[in-house]
C-alpha cells in the first residue's frame, strides 16, 4: 500500500463524515449549535445542545453537551473541507513532483512539500484509527 490508499481512505471516511453533518442539518440555520441549561419539572437543570430554531439535543451531563456542540455539523463540514484542500494539495504537488521525475528532473523543495504533505495526511488519517480499513491503509507506510 502507499499514499494513494491512505489518501482513498481517508477521502472515504471525509464523504462519510459529510454525510453524517449534512444529516443533522434540514436548513442554513440549523448547523451552528449552542450549549445551554433548562430547569425541568424535576427540579433539576437540563443540559442542552440548541440551533436557531430549536432544542436538538438535551442531556444530564454537561460535558456532553459540550462536545456536542463542539462538533457540530457547520463545524464538521469546515473540517472536512479543509481536510480535503490538504489532500488535493497533496495530489497536485505529487503530480507535479513525479511530472518533474518522470523527465529526469528533480525539485528539492517540492520533495519537502510532498514528504510535509504525506506526514500531515498520515498523521491526520489517524482519527480513523478504529475503522476496520485504516490498518490496511496504513500498510506499508512509515510510523
Amino acid at each position: 500500500m502507499n499514499m494513494d490508499e491512505l489518501t482513498r481512505f481517508c477521502s472515504a471516511r471525509l464523504d462519510e463524515e459529510e454525510e453524517a453533518a449534512n444529516g443533522a442539518l434540514w436548513n442554513d440555520a440549523a448547523g451552528e449549535w449552542r450549549a445551554g441549561t433548562r430547569s425541568e419539572m424535576d427540579g433539576g437543570p437540563r443540559f442542552v445542545v440548541f440551533d436557531a430554531l430549536e432544542v436538538r439535543a438535551q442531556a444530564l451531563d454537561e460535558g456532553f453537551v459540550r462536545h456536542a456542540v463542539l462538533h457540530g455539523p457547520a463545524r464538521a463540514l469546515r473540517a472536512v473541507e479543509a481536510d480535503r484542500a490538504l489532500l488535493r494539495d497533496h495530489a497536485a504537488l505529487a503530480g507535479t513532483l513525479r511530472g518533474l521525475q518522470a523527465r529526469g528532473e528533480d525539485d528539492p523543495a517540492a520533495r519537502i512539500q510532498v514528504d510535509l504533505l504525506e506526514k500531515l495526511i498520515t498523521d491526520r488519517a489517524a482519527i480513523w484509527s478504529s475503522h476496520p480499513d485504516y490498518k490496511a491503509a496504513r500498510q506499508g507506510l512509515p510510523g
